[in-house]
């Protein structure tokens, strides 16, 4: 029961700091956004990075390091020196050839926006707490929440006028991407992705947020649900379960609500292939199991697998450089996928790239800077064994970190390609923040 004097309380925490509060709000805000409605030719610009660029210059006066920080700066360090050396290599050996000289500005700057992102992630938490980043995180998804609820109505119930509506809507606020009364896209770029947002950020925070506010949880998740399974996203339901899964296996005093989880989602998973045979899971499944072309799985699974296979008959174990990928892309991948990838167009000609971030960053840095970029999250484990082994009050929320970090590690294997996709550093930015807290101040 609240109290004239714990009212009172709140709102001088809420209010504390409040421009830094509101840059976090609007960096929460951005999660939903892969593009941004300016023509820059860029299949993935974060709105969350572009805001992180222009705070950055209020976030320079402190300092704090930890473990899972130390690890990042050696990786980044380590990224800039490599790539720097590989491009002048590729310059001297191709007379100064400039598109690799501009693919490697590009990525560069991909690269040093991810730095910045995690730099202003990491500032900006310190101004928040779990129950502020659960109401924060919720309500401000729920343009991109909606709109893929209403994707869902207008491609189940076959209304027009949703239709319209969320054309318009992308149209004015996501421009580029996916759209299709078949599949919800939300304010992401593709279905997949939008069920990336759901299961790495929706869904926990949706959760989370039941222990303080069981009316909006329920309706949020509701309407997740409903979104999640029309994006007929295979990769989706796969993340759902690896995360049950993981839960199942860590947390044996919540395994009967990860056994929950798992079995909702294998149960949902079944009536979608049952109900919606013409569905792009149903397909993704048939190839699979059956065989035939599928453009999309053969770009996945190469992207990651394809520079391993690679790894002795190219200099990949050794990296070729940040932005190196596009310019040795037939070195890097089997030729028969290489062919079948150029061909399809899925990928730019002039600066092709991998789909994943496990493969892409082994291609460009080798295995060294596969190793350190590994170990980044293997600290980040280690750090939040420590929170919950000393935690009081939290141990639910970051209970619930532990496994959304497992799932998103998973996904860089086979969903997310990017530096600077922004939830790899606002997961890590929340885990650093509360060691910070709890070890280190």
């Amino acid at each position: 029961m609240y109290n004239s004097q714990n009212i009172r309380q709140e709102f001088i925490i809420f209010t504390s700091g409040s421009f830094y509060k509101f840059a976090l709000l609007l960096l929460i805000f951005g999660l939903q956004y892969e593009t941004i409605p300016l023509p820059i030719r860029a299949q993935i610009m974060p709105f969350t990075s572009v805001l992180a660029l222009l705070f950055f210059i209020f976030t320079v006066d402190r300092f704090y390091k930890t473990p899972v920080f130390t690890l990042f700066g050696i990786w980044f360090i380590y990224g800039l020196f490599h790539s720097t050396v590989m491009l002048v290599i590729d310059l001297f050996r191709f007379n100064g050839e400039p598109l690799r000289f501009f693919s490697w500005l590009r990525q560069l700057t991909t690269f040093v926006i991810a730095g910045i992102t995690f730099w202003v992630f990491r500032y900006l938490m310190k101004y928040a707490n779990e129950k502020f980043l659960c109401y924060s995180v919720i309500l401000l998804s729920i343009p991109s929440i909606i709109i893929g609820f209403m994707n869902a109505l207008w491609g189940l119930l076959n209304l027009s006028f949703l239709g319209e509506i969320v054309i318009f809507l992308r149209g004015l606020f996501a421009p580029y991407g996916y759209i299709s009364k078949l599949r919800s896209s939300g304010l992401s770029l593709e279905p997949s992705t939008y069920a990336g947002f759901l299961g790495l950020i929706v869904f926990p925070f949706g959760f989370l947020l039941w222990r303080y506010s069981k009316i909006l949880s329920a309706l949020i998740i509701l309407l997740a649900i409903v979104s999640f399974i029309w994006t007929f996203s295979l990769s989706g339901f796969i993340l759902v379960a690896f995360m049950s899964i993981l839960g199942l296996i860590f947390f044996a005093g919540k395994r009967k609500l990860f056994f929950t989880f798992l079995l909702l989602t294998l149960i949902v998973f079944v009536i979608v292939v049952s109900v919606f045979s013409w569905s792009q899971v149903v397909r993704h499944l048939g190839s699979i199991f059956v065989g035939g072309a599928n453009i999309s799985l053969t770009d996945r699974l190469y992207s990651t697998v394809g520079p391993f296979m690679q790894s002795f008959s190219s200099f990949v174990i050794v990296g070729y450089g940040i932005g190196g990928v596009g310019f040795h892309l037939d070195e890097i991948l089997p030729k028969e996928a290489y062919f079948e990838i150029i061909r399809s167009g899925i990928r730019w000609k002039e600066f092709a790239n991998l789909g994943t971030l496990v493969g892409r960053i082994y291609s460009e840095m080798g295995l060294i800077g596969l190793f350190l970029f590994s170990m980044i999250f293997f600290m980040a484990f280690r750090q939040l064994n420590m929170i919950l082994k000393n935690a009081k009050n939290e141990k639910t929320f970051y209970q619930t970190a532990f496994v959304i970090l497992g799932g998103l590690f998973l996904t860089l294997a086979y969903l997310f390609g990017s530096y600077h996709n922004p939830y790899i550093w606002f997961w890590l930015s929340i885990i650093d923040k509360k060691y910070y807290e709890m070890f280190e101040k």
